[in-house]
C-alpha cells in the first residue's frame, strides 16, 4: 500500500485539492468580468466553507489600502458570488454542503502572489509559516525585499529570511493605533 497519513495531513492535502480546483475554475470568470482572485480559503470541518477574496483587477495592493477610491462595491460583491456560486454548483469541487463568503481584501490585504509582494515592499506585514523559520512562526514587520526564493522581513531591526514554501500566509498590516498613555495617566474622557 502506499504512505500512511495522519488526519491532520490527509485534510490539508483535501484542502489545497479543493482550492486549486476552485481557482482553476473561477479565475477565468473572474477575469472575464474585470475583476481578480485576490486569496482563497477552504474550512473544511462542522460548517464547511470556502472564503473567495476578490478585487478590481490591476489594483495595487499597497494603493488599496492607502485610498479605497475604486474599491470593489456590495453589488459588485453579491453579483460575483451568484456567479461563483453558480460555477461551484455545476463543477462541483466540494463535497457536500458549503457556505460561500465572497469579499473584498479589507484593510489587511492578504499578500499571495509574488506581485503582491513586490508592491509591498517597505511596507508592514504579518506572515505565519507553515514551519518554524529561526525561532518563530510569526513575523510582523518591514518587507524590505523579495526575489524567487522567498522574502526579507526587518523584525525589531533584525533581518529575518522567509522562503517562499514556508510562507503560510501573508498580509499587509493596518497602519497600528495610537500609542497608549504613559502607565498611571488616564484620558478624561467621560
Amino acid at each position: 500500500m502506499g504512505e500512511t497519513t495522519t488526519g491532520v495531513s490527509w485534510r490539508v492535502r483535501q484542502r489545497d485539492r479543493v482550492i486549486e480546483r476552485v481557482a482553476a475554475l473561477i479565475e477565468p470568470l473572474l477575469t472575464a468580468e474585470g475583476f481578480a482572485l485576490i486569496d482563497l480559503e477552504y474550512l473544511p470541518g462542522g460548517r464547511v466553507t470556502l472564503r473567495v477574496y476578490v478585487d478590481r483587477a490591476g489594483r495595487n495592493p499597497v494603493a488599496a489600502q492607502v485610498d479605497p477610491s475604486g474599491a470593489i462595491t456590495i453589488e459588485q460583491l453579491s453579483s460575483l458570488s451568484r456567479l461563483i456560486s453558480d460555477a461551484i454548483d455545476v463543477a462541483d469541487p466540494i463535497e457536500g454542503r458549503y457556505h460561500l463568503e465572497v469579499s473584498s481584501p479589507g484593510l489587511e490585504r492578504p499578500l499571495a502572489q509574488r506581485e503582491d509582494f513586490d508592491a509591498a515592499v517597505g511596507r508592514e506585514i504579518s506572515v505565519k509559516t507553515t514551519q518554524r523559520v529561526g525561532d518563530r512562526q510569526r513575523f510582523r514587520g518591514i518587507l524590505t525585499s523579495v526575489d524567487d526564493s522567498g522574502i526579507v522581513v526587518e523584525v525589531d531591526g533584525q533581518a529575518a529570511t522567509i522562503p517562499a514554501a514556508a510562507i503560510a500566509k501573508a498580509f499587509l498590516t493596518y497602519p497600528p493605533a495610537p500609542a497608549d498613555p504613559a502607565p498611571g495617566k488616564r484620558s478624561r474622557s467621560a
